[in-house]
């Protein structure tokens, strides 16, 4: 999962889950790679609104979804493997689970 709004923009946090589990806050820039099993997953953020994504994962791919946050509202949208690739070698850093309230270092 990867939000690549402009760093400095909105700082608002939005936090991640999936399965109803906490996977983290997150920040403009940045990233979380996931490991799930296959099956039928839900991908949802909360910022001031709230989004889910259902995503029917299978084993050995690789699904990347696009978070974006503006006015404290959240979307999430399924992205094809080059496109995200490419946004996310420009854009964002990849984050280690963290609670909301807490900020990474940015390099």
């Amino acid at each position: 999962v990867f939000r690549p709004d402009f760093r400095g923009a909105e700082m608002d946090d939005s936090t991640l889950y999936v399965d109803n589990r906490m996977i983290g806050a997150t920040l403009p820039g940045t990233f979380f790679r996931i490991d799930v099993q296959p099956g039928p997953r839900v991908v949802s953020s909360s910022a001031t609104g709230s989004t889910r994504l259902k995503v029917d994962t299978r084993a050995d791919e690789l699904y990347f979804v696009r978070l974006n946050v503006a006015g404290g509202n959240s979307r999430l949208v399924l992205v094809d493997a080059e496109t995200a690739k490419r946004t996310i070698r420009e854009c964002c850093a990849l984050m280690e689970n963290w609670a909301p309230g807490q900020r990474p270092l940015l390099r």
